[in-house]
């Protein structure tokens, strides 16, 4: 951590965890550090800007709204089409992942969503549906069962 000053590691403790659910989260860290919130989000925007920070994004916990049906489908797409269905996939509300990955011979599969449903049932008639709107037939509906992990990574 040598390249970062003390007050800058101090500030990657702050955003490595979990914001507050304050209307304004950087105002907050930027009142524990003694600095402004515009010396917060402009050092943020810079880290951003020079690829320090990848990415900045909010983990929500889908059971505690209400949706236990949650299910990781592998569907089975031309790769001349995973794009285009990849797109057409990621419009849907209750679809929060879309992406694609390589097949194997064992393992067809080369694009994967992320269904939220309030149970089960509702979850493979969404599948369904969105199997029938973009005319992909094969698919694998891999039900969550137990959530193992969903922490930030810490690094100060």
């Amino acid at each position: 951590m040598e390249k970062f000053t003390g007050k800058e590691q101090e500030l990657i403790k702050y955003i490595q965890n979990d914001l507050s659910h304050d209307h304004r989260p950087f105002l907050k860290i930027a009142e524990k550090l003694g600095w402004t919130e515009d010396e917060v989000l402009n050092l943020i925007r810079e880290w951003l800007d020079q690829g320090i920070i990848k990415r900045f994004s909010a983990l929500v916990k889908h059971q505690n709204l209400g949706f236990k049906g949650n299910a990781m489908v592998a569907w089975s797409v031309p790769s001349s089409d995973v794009e285009k269905i990849g797109k057409q996939m990621a419009r849907y509300p209750f679809i929060s992942h879309c992406y694609e990955r390589p097949t194997r011979s064992y393992w067809p599969y080369n694009l994967y969503t992320m269904f939220h449903a309030l149970d089960r049932k509702q979850a493979e008639l969404l599948v369904q549906k969105v199997a029938k709107n973009t005319g992909v037939e094969e698919y694998r509906i891999l039900h969550t069962v137990k959530e193992w992990k969903k922490k930030s990574m810490e690094y100060v």
